[in-house]
């Protein structure tokens, strides 16, 4: 739970940044005002931005949160200056961060991350390529919203470094356990709808790919980062006609696993999600529970649109109305289409204790409201 709170805490902080750096240049802050219009910079002009850096790096790390957010506001108002400034400001940083990163706290850590996102350079991508690795949950999230924010310039560096970043993300993902960072890592995937966007196919692919391995973890009961799939289900669904008949197929052998899942873990067994009430469980439960509700939906949706069965079985619907009988009896409905187009069984694995309480179960779930 503590690293939940620190990701979401750490993601708002990544988020917002990139929103202040798009309104110019603060009001108050003016710092190296001799420096910044120079249109060539020596030895002189870079010692003194390596000073003017390190102060400020000293802030961003220290556990006063007002001493950073000022530090960040100062590196972020010298960023407003001359080409020249630019090119040798963004080199000092990205040195200084990859050298302080790995020894800082978390906090302090994920600001100098955070930091990259603003100098809007690929030169940037080996030390948020590094960082995806980092053992701090809260460094990989801001590593890959950093990637996320960093997809323009990603694209203008050509295929091979796409391919190259889209690599590193679904080796990150794979092994992945944090909801949070791995629904970051979907979006930095993500590169449909930009403007020069590149072969989106290849995008759908290594999104399928990753969501083909959660698949199968989440059929062997390894159930890590629970919550994120259905933004990756999301991103290959709206890239489909970019994939081959294969492709499409195995996407739907995915979204079939990820349902099944879904299904037993919300509405069979003693400790079925669709119990989990609003007031009466913990936070942690009632995140699982929306989860899986979440991956139900989207899931279901994918479904209808690539099996186009006349009339389509509704397992949302069953989960709607809090009826978990209603949700097994749909998804047996699916199962029999599953069976036809792909020769698979997607029946569910009800446990014994399961079948025998079920109306009682399904009481108590219509009284909690799902």
């Amino acid at each position: 739970m503590y690293a939940r709170l620190i990701v979401n805490g750490l993601l708002a902080l990544v988020l917002a940044v990139p929103v202040a750096a798009q309104l110019g240049e603060p009001e108050g802050p003016n710092p190296l005002p001799e420096l910044r219009s120079r249109s060539t910079i020596g030895e002189e002009e870079r010692a003194q931005i390596q000073e003017f850096v390190a102060q400020n790096l000293a802030g961003l790390q220290s556990g006063d949160a007002l001493r950073a957010q000022a530090a960040m506001e100062q590196l972020r108002a010298a960023r407003q200056a001359s080409e020249a400034f630019r090119t040798a400001y963004a080199e000092i940083i990205i040195n200084a961060v990859r050298t302080g990163y790995t020894k800082a706290d978390v906090g302090g850590a994920v600001r100098l991350i955070v930091l990259l996102n603003l100098l809007d350079t690929p030169n940037a991508l080996p030390v948020l390529l590094e960082a995806l690795q980092d053992e701090r949950v809260g460094v990989r999230a801001g590593a890959a919203v950093g990637l996320r924010q960093l997809q323009p310039a990603i694209i203008q560096q050509g295929p091979d470094t796409c391919g190259r970043v889209l690599d590193a993300l679904s080796a990150a993902g794979a092994k992945e356990k944090s909801c949070d960072t791995l629904r970051a890592i979907y979006e930095a995937m993500n590169y449909t709808g930009l403007p020069n966007q590149p072969d989106v196919k290849r995008s759908a692919v290594a999104v399928l790919a990753l969501l083909r391995g959660r698949g199968q973890s989440l059929a062997e009961g390894k159930a890590d980062a629970v919550g994120a799939d259905d933004v990756g289900l999301g991103i290959v669904f709206g890239a489909r006609a970019a994939l081959s008949e294969d492709e499409v197929e195995q996407f739907e052998r995915t979204v079939a696993t990820m349902l099944k899942y879904a299904i037993e873990r919300y509405a069979t067994g003693p400790r079925k999600l669709a119990l989990v009430t609003d007031r009466g469980s913990t936070r942690q439960a009632r995140e699982q529970r929306d989860a899986i509700e979440r991956l139900i939906l989207v899931g279901e949706d994918a479904l209808v649109t690539l099996l186009e069965p006349p009339a389509a079985p509704s397992v949302s619907t069953g989960m709607r109305q809090a009826n978990t009988t209603k949700m097994k009896n749909e998804w047996q409905r699916w199962v029999g289409l599953l069976q036809t187009k792909l020769a698979t069984d997607y029946s569910l694995a009800e446990p014994a204790e399961d079948a025998e309480g079920d109306s009682a179960a399904d009481g108590a779930t219509e009284k909690a409201g799902g």
